[in-house]
């Protein structure tokens, strides 16, 4: 039985290769081949068997064959086909009536309860892009937590090693002692700058490293080693430690602060080392007061070390092997050697 009287019945077949793939116009999921399905008997679209039932009719907007106000297939009274092959219908709407019948009422559209309508290329997308939502929050916080270690290890204060010895003469002639821990706030770590000479002036240059050494010795006269000990190099601080330890560090410049005199401090530069970035400097116009000390001035040749943006102070000849090969034997020459 037709839905309206006079139009075209609707006619009940399987989904074949030519409605395959074809959007059902009341639910939108595509037809799968082999599915029940209804063909509109006056546009000729493709419905599932179970939405044009639901529907009461073609679902096509303004469609002579949609359901009549008020009324509603029933599943008995859709027109037999053959289950076979489904056969070609007419494709070219007929032509439409003089006065159109009034727009119907389409009742919400729900999601299809047959499986037959589910896509199952939808569902794996879901699954894919479930899968690569969480793998991309994982490499979020992989990235984060590589960014946090960079950016600790970029920011670490580059003034904090532990090494003794800072004048030339405590530093190679008190005798090694036992390695022991270094105080709070003193620890060993790596340059963060190394091998390059600033791009300044000689005169700017010896400014800079003059007045890093009168700090220096400053420091040890007023008893702040921990303000001594990071205005030394950072392989001077690894050596140190290495050899003495941080306490005993402290206990050799600790000699120096009764007698020594650093307000007349002068520097000289005499040679600079680009590749390692350390200037050797003649040092002049301390004083010392030691009684019985075969010298009143505290004087000689010491080794500064430019890194991290400012210089360093790198004493001691056996800072590096060439360094002690060269100055092991002038020992007298260094800074207090004399003394």
């Amino acid at each position: 039985m037709s839905m309206q009287p006079g139009k075209p019945d609707p006619l009940r077949s399987v989904a074949g290769q030519a409605e395959t793939g074809r959007s059902c116009p009341y639910c939108r999921f595509p037809l799968k081949e082999g599915v029940p399905i209804v063909v509109c008997g006056v546009c000729g679209a493709p419905h599932h068997a179970d939405c044009w039932h639901d529907n009461g009719g073609c679902a096509v907007v303004a469609c002579a064959g949609g359901p009549a106000p008020g009324s509603a297939d029933q599943a008995g009274e859709i027109a037999e086909a053959p289950t076979a092959a489904y056969q070609a219908s007419p494709t070219a709407p007929h032509a439409p009536p003089a006065v159109p019948p009034p727009p119907p009422t389409w009742p919400p559209q729900q999601l299809p309860s047959s499986n037959e309508r589910r896509n199952p290329s939808l569902t794996i997308a879901v699954i894919v892009l479930a899968v690569a939502v969480a793998g991309a929050a994982v490499a979020v916080v992989l990235s984060r937590q590589g960014g946090n270690a960079q950016l600790a290890a970029n920011t670490v204060t580059p003034r904090t090693v532990t090494v003794p010895a800072t004048s030339e003469a405590v530093t190679e002639t008190v005798p090694a002692a036992t390695t022991s821990t270094p105080e709070a706030g003193v620890s060993a770590t790596a340059p963060t700058a190394e091998g390059a000479l600033p791009a300044a002036s000689s005169e700017q240059m010896q400014s800079e490293i003059q007045q890093m050494l009168l700090t220096w010795h400053e420091d040890v006269v007023h008893k702040d080693y921990h303000g001594a000990w990071e205005l030394l190099s950072h392989r001077k601080q690894v050596q140190d430690e290495r050899e003495y330890g941080y306490s005993t560090w402290v206990k050799n410049q600790s000699t120096l602060n009764p007698y020594l005199n650093p307000s007349g401090l002068t520097v000289s530069i005499q040679q600079t080392e680009a590749d390692e970035g350390v200037a050797r400097v003649d040092v002049t116009g301390m004083t010392w007061d030691k009684p019985g000390a075969s010298c009143t001035e505290w004087s000689g040749i010491t080794w500064v070390k430019y890194e991290d943006g400012s210089w360093k102070y790198d004493p001691g000849y056996s800072t590096t092997p060439q360094r002690e090969r060269e100055w092991k034997p002038r020992f007298s020459e260094l800074l207090g050697g004399g003394c």
